[in-house]
């Protein structure tokens, strides 16, 4: 990945943690692993593992609200299925391991920063501000271009009118 890439990342993940952690402040937007459903499509209130063990597996887990979890805690079936959110395996792992990547990411973000800056700072102490004033050459170029332009222009009206 490129610095560019990597930055990006950053700041999306940043912003979806600020967005989720204004969210996560308050009970009611929190989840909570309330069930699962199986393989072979049974649904379970189980949560943990070997939850479908005879069943072929975990297709999906069920998450609610921690305030819909609290509702329902003695029937956790009973949750509506408005309610849920179906989430893969695959997606969890997926997830936790981006969760557990984030110190490595935050880490090689500040050395790629710290090493712009530092970058930065060796260009501005070793710029020659004294190559600002002007010279012959930036001087007398517009007018070099200029009749280079003028020559090519009268070349190409002489050979149109031999042409005609």
């Amino acid at each position: 990945m490129t610095k560019n890439q990597i930055l990006g990342l950053w700041i999306m993940i940043l912003i979806l943690a600020l967005a989720t952690g204004a969210e996560a402040q308050t009970a009611e937007k929190r989840k909570q692993r309330v069930g699962c459903v199986c393989k072979d499509g049974e649904r379970r209130s189980t949560t943990g593992a070997g939850s479908c063990s005879g069943h072929g597996g975990v297709k999906y887990w069920l998450y609610a609200d921690v305030e819909v979890y609290q509702q329902y805690s003695d029937n956790l079936p009973a949750i509506p299925d408005t309610d849920l959110i179906w989430i893969s395996p695959d997606d969890v792992d997926k997830t936790i391991k981006v969760i557990e990547n984030l110190p490595a990411i935050r880490d090689d973000i500040q050395e790629d920063l710290e090493s712009d800056r530092s970058r930065n700072q060796r260009r501005d102490r070793d710029y020659d501000y004294g190559s600002d004033r002007w010279n012959v050459q930036d001087f007398f170029m517009p007018f070099l271009i200029i009749l280079v332009a003028v020559l090519l222009f009268s070349i190409v009206i002489y050979i149109v009118k031999k042409l005609i």
